[in-house]
């Protein structure tokens, strides 16, 4: 699947996202399949957050000896080079709009699962939105695509 590096940062950092983690769904493949998928978009997460942080260190204000400066409350400020904020709000731009395949995937989630969640808002569905596929079920239950069952030992043999 393929994401902005600006939607991916705002999935992960939104308390939508984080309700699937919280949610307790009777299906344990579901809960698996969920935090796969969290586990595949971690490696394009963090190298969208090493360049922003490579960008960060190499425009911002720095002392003598070139360490960073946090400004107030830990923000960076950029007034030392001539154009240097201007320079990293385009380089961060550009970072943010790139697309970056991951090996995530839609997970199908049923109507019933949904349910078990105790509130959806309309900004939690539209976060998960690009993640999820709604089925109409009458049990709770995952459409697994990374796990697969293992064959049974014929006890006779």
């Amino acid at each position: 699947m393929k994401l902005k590096n600006s939607d991916l940062e705002a999935m992960i950092s939104s308390p939508s996202y984080r309700k699937l983690f919280i949610a307790e769904f009777d299906d344990i493949l579901l809960v698996l399949e969920i935090r796969r998928q969290n586990e595949d978009l971690k490696p394009a997460l963090q190298a969208y957050m090493d360049t922003k942080k490579a960008l960060i260190e190499r425009y911002c204000d720095k002392d003598p000896e070139g360490k960073t400066l946090p400004g107030s409350e830990g923000k960076f400020t950029f007034t030392q080079k001539p154009n240097g904020l201007q320079q990293f709000n385009e380089k961060f731009l550009e970072l943010q709009e790139t697309e970056v395949e991951t090996k995530a995937f839609r997970v199908k989630l049923s109507t019933t699962a949904l349910k078990s969640v105790s509130k959806w808002s309309g900004a939690d569905m539209s976060i998960l939105y690009p993640f999820i596929d709604v089925i109409e079920l009458d049990t709770p239950k995952a459409d697994v695509k990374h796990l697969k069952s293992v064959a049974k030992k014929d006890k006779g043999k």
